[in-house]
């Protein structure tokens, strides 16, 4: 990287880099504002932060709430280190209370990867249908070519077969 923006990896982190990572939630504007920063630096900033380009992804959230979540770590076990006995309790029950909070943003997260994972198997699955579908039209129509003498009923029987075959092939070798 070798820029003002350092991540973790590199070293410690620039007091700019701390003040991105803290407000990264908010509008680019403000952020500018904050930074002393154009919007399109800020932007650009996040794209070397999160090794990554545009402003904030789906990727860059993730990274974010990794990174958050990391510092909050981070922190937590600073303090912990630190606290007398009668702090102890009150600042487990915060770091519970923040490891809550970002578990259920993680979650929500995932949530929304499942959703995306079942719209693109559900689209692959309609179009391997249509594409079977072609195939045996053709397959049907070359037997119909080569045996006359077939009727609609046997064409029914052998594609019905074939599709049970193909069910039980797809659903022996598909985990659901």
């Amino acid at each position: 990287m070798g820029n003002e923006v350092a991540t973790r990896e590199v070293g410690a982190r620039t007091a700019l880099t701390e003040k991105l990572l803290a407000n990264a939630r908010k509008p680019l504007n403000q952020i500018a504002e904050l930074t002393g920063l154009t919007p399109a630096q800020v932007s650009e900033k996040y794209a070397i932060l999160f090794e990554d380009h545009g402003w904030m992804t789906e990727r860059q959230e993730e990274r974010l709430l990794i990174i958050e979540l990391n510092d909050f770590i981070q922190d937590a076990r600073e303090r912990m280190k630190h606290a007398s006995d009668e702090d102890y309790a009150s600042i487990a029950r915060v770091v519970n209370k923040g490891m809550a909070d970002m578990a259920l943003r993680l979650e929500r997260r995932k949530k929304l990867v499942d959703d995306d994972i079942n719209q693109i198997t559900r689209a692959n699955a309609k179009q391997f249908a249509h594409a079977y579908d072609i195939a045996l039209s053709v397959v049907v129509e070359g037997l119909r070519k080569e045996h006359p003498e077939i009727t609609d009923e046997e064409v029914a029987l052998y594609s019905d077969a074939g599709l049970r075959r193909a069910k039980s092939v797809l659903d022996a070798n598909v985990a659901v």
